[in-house]
């Protein structure tokens, strides 16, 4: 539906309609793997959708090898698999940048370039679920704290490196390294936020949070689509990037909620309640999905 919507908006928006070899690998998600495609041609999010399917597809093999090298332990079994995933991506990372010749405009594109990611959140839900790190209000302060300085260290990581000069385009060591540390000072913050949600950081269950936590993918799904229109229908252009980076996003957020808070109904919510009825048995919705029904009016 998505990808139907970002099509049919070429025509009003006077660009260029894609090739339908190009819609057609967008549908099976598999375009990351086609060069001569841009992967942020049609929706620059829809690169994301293609990496998280392909690893849904891949995380049950590895477990399953996993869970043969340990069979009697759960814990020793999610550490191989965490392990595992954090080495490979970092090699598919490097590989894929030795593949390019180190390039300065390397784009990630495979799968396996992001599986050390996708662990960096896995390993948030094991410590949470094994009690490994510490509950306390300031040990979770801390970890957000330094979470987030690891975040705004991670983006000049560049500048500082250099004494005050940008790093070569080619470094390989900071384009291979650089996502990887990223996403452990990401996981910090959300091991303090998430790990122990009923004490502390109460703002963040303030109903206009909960509200757009509850329609965040179809967010996710149209935010850049949504901005787009809304500018080049205004005829908005600037030069500033802080003007690009929050005036932008200010003048289109109530366009951005609208749209989204209406797809969320008219689809989003539709295919869950379908897909639950499909998943239970009798085809009612499952006990889960009838706990995580949103009460949004």
């Amino acid at each position: 539906m998505s990808l139907g919507v970002f099509i049919a908006l070429r025509r009003p928006s006077h660009t260029k309609t894609p090739a339908l070899s190009d819609i057609l690998l967008h549908a099976t998600l598999l375009f990351n793997y086609v060069r001569t495609i841009n992967c942020f041609g049609i929706n620059p999010v829809y690169w994301s959708l293609a990496i998280e399917w392909q690893f849904y597809l891949l995380l049950p093999v590895v477990v399953l090898l996993c869970r043969r090298a340990f069979p009697r332990s759960g814990r020793r079994t999610a550490v191989m698999v965490l392990a595992s995933l954090f080495c490979a991506g970092i090699a598919g990372r490097a590989i894929e940048f030795h593949l390019t010749t180190g390039r300065s405009d390397t784009r990630f594109t495979s799968a396996f370039s992001y599986l050390d990611l996708f662990a960096a959140g896995m390993m948030v839900s094991f410590l949470d679920r094994f009690d490994v790190l510490p509950r306390s209000d300031r040990m979770r302060l801390l970890s957000a704290i330094g979470g987030v300085l690891i975040f705004l260290a991670c983006n000049n990581w560049a500048h500082f490196s250099a004494g005050g000069e940008w790093l070569r385009a080619d470094d390989a060591f900071y384009i291979v390294a650089f996502p990887a540390v990223l996403c452990l000072g990401i996981a910090l913050v959300l091991l303090g936020v998430v790990a122990d949600p009923g004490r502390g950081f109460s703002i963040l269950r303030a109903k206009p949070f909960v509200r757009v936590g509850i329609i965040s993918y179809s967010l996710y799904l149209y935010h850049t689509g949504v901005q787009f229109v809304v500018l080049r229908f205004a005829g908005i252009r600037s030069s500033s990037y802080m003007f690009t980076a929050f005036g932008n996003a200010a003048i289109s957020l109530a366009p951005t909620l609208l749209v989204s808070t209406a797809m969320f109904y008219l689809v989003e919510n539709p295919s869950l309640r379908w897909a639950s009825r499909l998943r239970s048995p009798g085809g009612r919705p499952s006990a889960a999905a009838a706990l995580n029904e949103p009460s949004m009016p």
